[in-house]
């Protein structure tokens, strides 16, 4: 896979999503979300998403995606700064992404067109119950990294009314858990916790960007 030549080095984040899609030709959707073979490749994109987002509303930065040897899944490099990042995924409740994709290979192998239905009590109850589940995550996370560590929530599951300040609310205690910690949805990402110590910049809403949309360098950035 090209991603492949892409890890342990900072790379700019559109530099590495471009390698993903072309990656992507070569794989099945399902082998895309399952299994341990693609593990890099999810990685990989949770990272790239994550720099696009920032580097749209924050500042210009490059991204190390760590090898499965490294105890931590990327690095965020801006000016002279190389800080460590932990990522955690937030599916659906009762969601299997394997089997969900492998029923849709069934069907689009038939003739048929797969349509996803997402009733309005799923949605609520997705809402709802979001803020204690990004409660949960934080905190079972919190066990394993130290406090220096960044923390980033890719919230893989559909929720319309994400509120932000509720989540916060939600989470008090354990803003201190990391030295910043982040929500990523799609094209929408957001501060939730950030420490008066940290050097990155705070994004206060959970903004949503064109992810083709990547400002140039105003300077060329270079890890520790």
């Amino acid at each position: 896979m090209k991603i492949l030549s892409l890890l342990d080095k900072p790379v700019r984040p559109r530099e590495i999503m471009e390698a993903i899609e072309e990656d992507r030709k070569t794989i099945s959707a399902r082998q895309m979300v399952a299994g341990s073979k693609n593990k890099a490749l999810r990685e990989c994109w949770q990272a790239a998403a994550f720099g696009i987002g920032y580097e749209t509303f924050a500042q210009p930065c490059k991204i190390t995606v760590l090898s499965g040897t490294r105890p931590l899944d990327f690095q965020l490099v801006t000016g002279d700064k190389c800080l460590p990042f932990e990522t955690v995924m937030i599916l659906q409740e009762d969601r299997k992404m394997g089997d969900e994709y492998r029923e849709i290979e069934a069907i689009v192998a038939s003739g048929k067109t797969y349509i996803k239905h997402i009733s309005e009590e799923d949605i609520s109850n997705n809402e709802k119950n979001l803020p204690n589940r990004i409660c949960k995550a934080i905190e079972k996370k919190s066990f394993k990294y130290d406090p220096s560590v960044n923390l980033c929530i890719y919230l893989n599951i559909f929720a319309p009314a994400v509120n932000i300040e509720e989540i916060r609310e939600t989470c008090k205690g354990l803003e201190n858990s990391f030295e910043s910690i982040w929500l990523l949805s799609g094209n929408h990402i957001a501060t939730l916790f950030i420490s008066p110590k940290s050097s990155l910049i705070k994004i206060d809403v959970f903004g949503e960007h064109d992810a083709n949309a990547i400002p140039e360098l105003e300077e060329e950035i270079n890890p520790m």
